[in-house]
C-alpha cells in the first residue's frame, strides 16, 4: 500500500481534504480579465515588433542551457528575448501592477503568496508574462504544486488551478494555441535540420517541443 506523507499530515491534524482543496481555489489571485485582455495584446506586439524587449525563464541549471534557445528565438521572432535574471522578477511586477496586490517594499499588502505559473512553458514568450499563465498562490501550497510534488492531491490542485484559468481566460488561451499552431512547423523544422545523438540536444528539443505546446484542459 503506497503511503502518502500529505495524506498522513492531514489526518494527524484532522484536516480536511475537500477544504484544504476550497482554499486552494478560493485563495487563488488572479488578473482583472479586461486588464488581462490588454496586456496579452500588449505582449503579442512585442514578440512581433523588432528590437522590443520580451523575457522568459532561464533553461537548465544556471542558464546553461540559454544558448541553444536564444538560438531559435533568433528564427522565430523579430523582438529581443531577455532571460529574466531572478526568473520571477518580470511576471512578478506584472502580477503587481495589475492586481493591485504588492508583496514587495513598503507598499506590501499580502505576505507569504508568491508567483506561480499555472500552465508552466516558462521558456516561451507567449507564456511566460502571459497574464492568462500567472497568478499569486499562498505559499503554503507550494509542496503540493511544484515540480516535485506528486500524488492525487497534487494533481486534484493542479486540474483546479487550470481549470480556474481556463474558465476565466478561454478566449485568450485559444489565442495563444493559434500562435503555438502557426510555429510549430517551424519548430518541427528546425529540430529535424538539428538532429544529434548528443544527449543534451535531445533533451533541448523535447524541452522545446514541450515549452511550445498547445494548452489544453
Amino acid at each position: 500500500m503506497m503511503k502518502d506523507g500529505y495524506l498522513e499530515f492531514f489526518e494527524r491534524f484532522n484536516i480536511s481534504i475537500e477544504d484544504f482543496l476550497r482554499f486552494a481555489e478560493d485563495s487563488i489571485i488572479l488578473i482583472p480579465k479586461e486588464r488581462a485582455k490588454k496586456e496579452w495584446v500588449n505582449l503579442k506586439q512585442r514578440i512581433q515588433g523588432e528590437g522590443q524587449e520580451v523575457y522568459v525563464r532561464s533553461y537548465a541549471r544556471n542558464g546553461e542551457g540559454n544558448y541553444l534557445y536564444q538560438e531559435i528565438y533568433q528564427e522565430l521572432f523579430p523582438c529581443k528575448i531577455i532571460v529574466d535574471k531572478t526568473n520571477n522578477r518580470y511576471p512578478t511586477e506584472l502580477l503587481q501592477e495589475l492586481t493591485g496586490f504588492n508583496k514587495n517594499g513598503r507598499n506590501a499588502n499580502i505576505q507569504n503568496f508568491q508567483v506561480s505559473h499555472i500552465f508552466g512553458c516558462t521558456k516561451n514568450p507567449y507564456a511566460f508574462c502571459a497574464p492568462w499563465n500567472i497568478a499569486f498562490i499562498p505559499k503554503i501550497l507550494d509542496p503540493f504544486t511544484g515540480h516535485e510534488s506528486k500524488g492525487d492531491l497534487t494533481n486534484k490542485i493542479t486540474k483546479i488551478y487550470k481549470n480556474r484559468m481556463w474558465e476565466e481566460y478561454e478566449d485568450l488561451i485559444q489565442e495563444y494555441n493559434n500562435e503555438m499552431r502557426t510555429l510549430e512547423c517551424k519548430i518541427n523544422i528546425y529540430i529535424e535540420n538539428n538532429k544529434s545523438m548528443d544527449k543534451r540536444i535531445k533533451k533541448f528539443h523535447n524541452s522545446l517541443l514541450s515549452e511550445f505546446a498547445q494548452i489544453n484542459i
